[in-house]
């Protein structure tokens, strides 16, 4: 018999309800490259605010120092056994995931098995490499309260790290730091790599292995992309933006949980098991998200930007590494962000491409 403290099983059902998403949407025109997005807002002044005319654009180095960061290499070997029960199998291996994954491995004599379509992914920040922000960051710090994974992997990976509304009480302060996301995964996976009665199996999931009928069905296990059946005592689904998942690029549209990083490869969703969700009768809605186009560095004159540096003597997010009075593992070496400001010029440019917005809205979420 399984057995989980109600604080654990409470972490789990949260995050998944809170992080689970569908669909991941790309504002950006098709008729432009990136570089070419950034290079025509920077000619144009638009980024810069209104006394800033073309003339005045220079390129300049990146000014900023990087913080340490090896190539990365993931830590998690595939290793699982067919043929016995696992405790809990946690499908996905995002934000959610990794969170459930911890939480259940730490049941008393738990086995748990994490089935995601690939190792070297898990953990990765997939759009916005920032944890934390108004509202958010309280969330984190209460994940971490009860030994989640996100606080700690966040001050690891930090490299730059700011409270925000610090004016105003504490209760509306929000703790918010921009990441470094190869050490972001690579602490991610650390922390979860360590726990001795965790299996990982790499492939996908294309249903679900259930017995009874009616409504009184109980779920037995899965069964991955390759046919294989993996029983378990608890299926946790944490698919993210890949069940079902629709990736829009302007208007074009196409399948798809998410790009790869820095590639025009796409990690394919999870269609399979999206389906076993309709014939089990479960409504499949979708969620837009969006990830903002990328900025050549190169490209930036920074000298007519507002510096954000980082706060001097970041808290960070894990308490524990507050109450020891630990610093950040980068501290000394943040970088220093910059902040622009959108003008008239700005909202024209939206306004004369907005006719190639995807769209995304009406269809049932198909």
């Amino acid at each position: 018999m399984l057995r989980c403290s109600p604080l654990l099983l409470l972490l789990t059902m949260t995050m998944m309800m809170m992080i689970v998403r569908r669909s991941l949407s790309f504002c950006i025109p098709p008729s432009f490259s990136l570089s070419h997005v950034s290079s025509r807002l920077l000619s144009t002044g638009v980024l810069a605010g209104e006394n800033f005319e073309a003339t005045t654009t220079t390129k300049k180095a990146f000014p900023i120092t990087k913080p340490p960061s090896e190539p990365f290499i993931s830590s998690l070997k595939e290793k699982y056994d067919p043929s016995i029960t696992y405790d809990a199998i946690i499908i996905g291996g995002g934000h959610a995931g990794c969170e459930a994954l911890y939480a259940a491995s730490k049941c008393a004599r738990s086995r748990v098995l994490l089935v995601t379509q690939r190792l070297d992914t898990v953990g990765e920040l997939s759009c916005n490499p920032s944890v934390g922000g108004i509202g958010k960051g309280h969330l984190v710090r209460e994940i971490d309260a009860l030994d989640g994974v996100m606080g700690r992997a966040a001050d690891d990976g930090c490299c730059h790290f700011r409270m925000l509304n610090e004016r105003k009480g504490t209760a509306v302060r929000g703790p918010r730091g921009q990441m470094d996301r190869d050490l972001y995964k690579k602490a991610v996976q650390k922390i979860i790599g360590e726990r001795p009665n965790i299996d990982f199996c790499e492939g996908g999931v294309s249903d679900l292995v259930m017995e009874g009928s009616g409504g009184s069905k109980a779920v037995l296990g899965v069964v991955t992309a390759g046919g294989e059946r993996l029983s378990g005592g608890s299926v946790v689904v944490t698919t993210g933006t890949f069940l079902g998942g629709t990736l829009m690029c302007g208007l074009e549209r196409y399948a798809g949980g998410r790009h790869l990083r820095d590639s025009e490869e796409v990690e394919p969703p999870s269609n399979a098991l999206s389906q076993t969700f309709r014939s089990l009768g479960f409504d499949i809605g979708r969620l837009k998200t969006g990830t903002p186009p990328r900025l050549n560095g190169d490209t930036i004159n920074y000298d007519i930007l507002d510096r954000q540096p980082s706060d001097p003597h970041p808290s960070g997010f894990s308490h524990v590494r507050q109450f020891r009075g630990s610093p950040l593992p980068l501290e000394g070496g943040f970088i220093t962000c910059y902040k622009s400001a959108t003008n008239e010029r700005t909202h024209r440019l939206c306004l004369d491409y907005e006719h190639l917005l995807p769209r995304y809205d009406g269809g049932g979420g198909e």
